[in-house]
């Protein structure tokens, strides 16, 4: 496994990224984020406190943090 930490302040955004690997998030610090995708889809979301989901879906995109507090969670790469 390989595991890091996000954090998006208010307004800021991620840079753009691809996961190459299936991975699994947790939220430490609830709210909003939009993901906007490299063929110009976006996807807005609310995250609770805890809240955790898989993805097997990679797609080039980044984050925003659309909200008026910061965004945490820990991501857990699965490796081969």
């Amino acid at each position: 496994m390989k595991i890091w930490n996000l954090t998006v302040e208010p307004g800021e955004a991620s840079d753009w990224h691809l996961h190459e690997r299936d991975y699994i998030t947790v939220v430490i610090e609830a709210g909003g984020l939009t993901a906007e995708y490299e063929d110009g889809t976006t996807e807005v979301n609310e995250y609770e406190l805890g809240r955790w989901g898989y993805r097997d879906q990679h797609q080039v995109h980044r984050v925003i943090n659309h909200t008026g507090r910061r965004y945490k969670n820990v991501l857990i790469e699965i490796k081969d």
